[in-house]
This record gives structure tokens, sequence and C-alpha cells, in this order.
């Protein structure tokens, strides 16, 4: 484990380092490829942790007109998020507009926007990332998808799935920092979600 830290801690130096320098994009998505397979695993997802998130977000933010930057940016935003304390620093750090800001660029491939529904999803299947997806500007990204995907795609489907999922993992009363079930359900109807799907 000592190991692995260590070399995180020089990959995400590195890319830091060369972020914004000539070489910056191509260290980044390098960068992005090895701790993707260091992602994968729990305690690799520890091992790069919030700050880590942070450095591959500035990565994106930085070089979002590269696609192989973004995809390869997005593959590890979604290993990582599975680990509650990422997830977090994610969506703390502005990661809910970011997606938001991918999903809506014309330009943005397919690809990035199913990565984008499981980075969702790994945000809505743990109760304390769950919470903060409950906030106004997680549902309306999530409605937002939904009413703007066509009913039998894969990204409809997708997104659906990350809907049950928030739902499942709310509690049934208030919490501190998020919302209830039955006020989240409310809000959805109330931004017309079901009567799209149904004249869809």
């Amino acid at each position: 484990m000592a190991l692995e830290t260590e070399v995180v801690s020089q990959i995400l130096k590195g890319m830091a380092y060369h972020r914004g320098k000539d070489e910056g994009s191509r260290v980044h998505s390098a960068g992005c490829l090895a701790l993707r397979n260091i992602a994968a695993d729990p305690k690799g997802q520890g091992a790069i942790g919030p700050d880590g998130v942070s450095t591959i977000v500035q990565g994106l933010e930085e070089y979002r007109s590269a696609k192989e930057v973004v995809e390869g940016s997005m593959g590890v935003l979604c290993n990582l998020c599975a680990l509650a304390a990422n997830g977090e620093a994610f969506v703390m750090q502005g990661g809910l507009q970011l997606l938001d800001n991918l999903y809506s660029d014309p330009d943005s491939p397919d690809t990035v926007r199913l990565a984008a529904a499981s980075v969702l999803h790994n945000l809505a299947a743990n109760q304390d990332t769950a919470l903060l997806l409950s906030a106004d500007q997680g549902i309306d990204l999530l409605v937002k998808i939904l009413k703007k995907s066509d009913v039998d795609s894969v990204l409809f489907l997708n997104t659906l799935k990350v809907l049950t999922a928030l739902l499942v993992k709310l509690p049934d009363d208030n919490l501190a920092g998020g919302n209830k079930k039955t006020e989240v359900i409310l809000r959805i109807l109330q931004r017309g979600l079901i009567a799209s799907i149904n004249e869809a």
C-alpha cells in the first residue's frame, strides 16, 4: 500500500506540474490511464483520494476541448466516485456543474455522456453522496438528461437507474445536508419528468 501511495503521489504531482504547459494534456491523459487501473480497486480509490479527484477535475476543466483527456478523466472519475470520500470531494469541487457542462456540450460524444451517468450512479449508490446528489443541482441534472434523452437509449436507461438508486438510498426522514425521499419525489414531479416520459 505504501508503494502504491508513493506511485500515486508522483503521478498526481506530474499531472499538476505539467498542467497548462506544452505537454500538459498528454501527461494528464497518461496519468489518467495509470490512475484508472489503480482506481479499479477500493484500496486504490483510497490511495488516490480527494486530492487525486481535485487534480483530475482541474485537468479536465483545463483540457475540456480535448476528447482524449475528457474520456480518460471521466473513466478515472467513474471508478473514484465509488468511494464516498472521493464522491463527496467531486461534488464539493463543482463536479455536478462539470457533468452538466459536459452533457450539454453538443460536441460531447455518447461515451462521455454515458460516463457522466456512471459517475452519477456511483454517487447515488452511497447514502452520503446520495444526500449531496439530492440537492436541486443534482435533481435538475438528472431530470435534464432524462427529458432530453431518447427513451429507448442506453443513456436514458442508465440515468433512470441513477434515479432509482438515489431514491433507494435517501432516508424517509430529513438528515442534515440532504432531503428526504418524499421531498425529492415531489421535486421530480414538479419538474414535469413523469409527464415527459408518458408523452414519449
